[in-house]
């Protein structure tokens, strides 16, 4: 049902762009770094020799990039995959997981290639597959959602909470409760289902924080972060699949406080092995750990501390922000933020480096997504800062009364992501919520009419106290092409939908599910 809804809306997008396309071969992405692996595919070897007992066992092509459940900043991305192949392989780009409907194919003898003509916005599923003699060796399936506007890079970001892999956005909702609950409200053609078909719990603190946190192991399911406050504070991640998270690894996490909105986010493949892989916020430092293929790596990689806290203080590292290039060397980049500043790490395809020499922007914030559509990740935090050459260093939109906390992907699908900005009420207005869209020109006023109000219940400059919410873009859970988002409530017990359209989302809720109190403690969001 739900691959047919898929289907459907890539054809309607698509127009022609089927069967046979022609193909355009790259030495490296526009906007990426040169890739010696690349340029010497032609010459990789045709078996798999990975150890005793292994010899002469033919190896199926493994997908490396872009990482499933991300959203590409190009209508034509860069394919990559690695694989032993004696000649020629096949990509094809399908409109469903199954690849029953194959919106368009090519044949090629590199690692690597590029459709000849745009892919419909939304969605897609593609494979790499190597006919060797009468056997057919097929990789795993990977989905990307594809932009309304082509950047002219190449490239994603974040990761779409969609860990059924059916193509929509699902809605994800942490539950202080006695049981400590994780519920799964999963996407489809109608929207998501108002009870969860998959309540997970566990220990004190269990979903106190939640994230997607990307393809870790390549099987092409997004999977599932779950944060336990503890103590002792630990990280759960369930592998992705056809009926949802499952067969949870448990692992020590970074001491963090009690509440302290530490954040579990994906961190794209910081090493380029074709996996995922996952930033945990924590106190003196946040840890990156690592993807493979059996899944998460649970000793941290690298420790990464934020900046070094003024005299007297305690380090602080819970707002990881991650998954993204800020730069356009084409490889995932960091900022470590916290109550005491932040400090920036540029990857180089192996590791996260420290950059105290770029001042980046701190503050309580979030990726942005691509907010003016130049190809570049930027960041909402406190305003939106743009990434470029030199990294996320230029404010592009500072409101005054107003913090940028929080990009939620394409709502209007105009081809930028927008942003959520919570509003003082010494601004005179009734909602305290405004959801910007993307725009290509600066705006460092409040005459910037690209934006629309969010009535959200309990959380308005009504003169009424405010409920604590949490919010963030959950994907395209109805399959309509525009993105949607989220506010959860849990002094209200409740979860409050905006649904994307031509004009945005509403200003009142689309759809409110209600549950006991503390429903809605938190959100696995992009």
């Amino acid at each position: 049902m739900g691959q047919s809804a898929t289907l459907g809306r890539s054809l309607g997008a698509m127009g022609l762009i089927a069967g046979m396309g022609s193909l355009l071969l790259l030495p490296g992405g526009c906007g990426q770094a040169p890739d010696d692996d690349l340029a010497q595919a032609g010459g990789e070897l045709g078996w798999d020799h990975q150890g005793p007992g292994s010899a002469g066992r033919l190896a199926a092509p493994r997908l490396l990039a872009p990482l499933s459940t991300t959203v590409s900043v190009s209508q034509r991305p860069v394919f990559r995959w690695t694989a032993p192949h004696r000649g020629q392989v096949t990509v094809e780009v399908c409109g469903d997981r199954a690849c029953s409907a194959v919106l368009t194919a090519f044949h090629t003898s590199r690692s690597f290639a590029r459709p000849a003509q745009a892919l419909p916005a939304g969605v897609v599923f593609w494979r790499v597959s190597d006919r060797v003699g009468r056997r057919t060796l097929r990789s795993a399936v990977w989905q990307l959602t594809i932009p309304a506007r082509d950047s002219g890079r190449t490239g994603s970001w974040s990761a779409v909470p969609d860990f059924n892999g059916d193509g929509f956005g699902d809605l994800v909702v942490g539950a202080k409760v006695a049981n400590h609950e994780v519920r799964i409200f999963p996407g489809g053609p109608t929207g998501v289902a108002t009870t969860p078909a998959q309540v997970l719990s566990g220990p004190p603190g269990f979903g106190d924080e939640l994230g997607p946190a990307g393809d870790l192991d390549g099987d092409g399911f997004g999977d599932l972060a779950i944060w336990i406050g503890g103590p002792p504070a630990q990280v759960a991640v369930y592998r992705g699949g056809p009926s949802g998270p499952s067969s949870p690894v448990i692992f020590a996490g970074p001491e963090a406080d009690f509440l302290s909105q530490m954040r579990v986010v994906s961190a794209g493949d910081v090493d380029g092995d074709g996996y995922g892989d996952l930033l945990v916020g924590g106190g003196a430092f946040a840890q990156l750990f690592l993807g493979s293929a059996s899944g998460v790596q649970t000793t941290p990689a690298q420790n990464l501390p934020s900046a070094t806290p003024a005299s007297g203080t305690a380090p602080d590292a819970r707002w990881p922000i991650g998954g993204a290039d800020f730069n356009g060397d084409g490889f995932p980049d960091a900022v470590i933020d916290g109550t005491q500043g932040s400090l920036l790490y540029q990857g180089d395809g192996q590791t996260l480096v420290a950059r105290p020499d770029i001042a980046a922007p701190a503050g309580f914030g979030a990726l942005a997504g691509d907010f003016n559509g130049d190809g570049f990740a930027d960041l909402a935090n406190y305003a939106v800062t743009t990434g470029g050459p030199a990294g996320p260093v230029t404010s592009f939109q500072a409101i005054a009364g107003e913090y940028a906390y929080q990009g939620v992907g394409d709502t209007n699908r105009d081809g930028r992501s927008d942003v959520l900005y919570m509003v003082s009420s010494l601004v005179g207005v009734r909602e305290a919520e405004h959801l910007y869209f993307g725009v290509e020109i600066p705006c460092l006023s409040n005459d910037c009419p690209s934006r629309v109000p969010l009535f959200v219940p309990g959380h308005q400059n009504d003169g009424n106290p405010f409920f604590v919410t949490i919010a963030g873009g959950i994907g395209d859970v109805n399959g309509d092409g525009f993105a949607d988002l989220a506010y959860g409530s849990p002094g209200a017990g409740a979860v409050y939908l905006f649904l994307g359209s031509p004009a945005g989302p509403p200003p009142d809720p689309s759809l409110t599910i209600t549950a006991e109190q503390g429903f809605g403690f938190s959100l696995a969001r992009m």
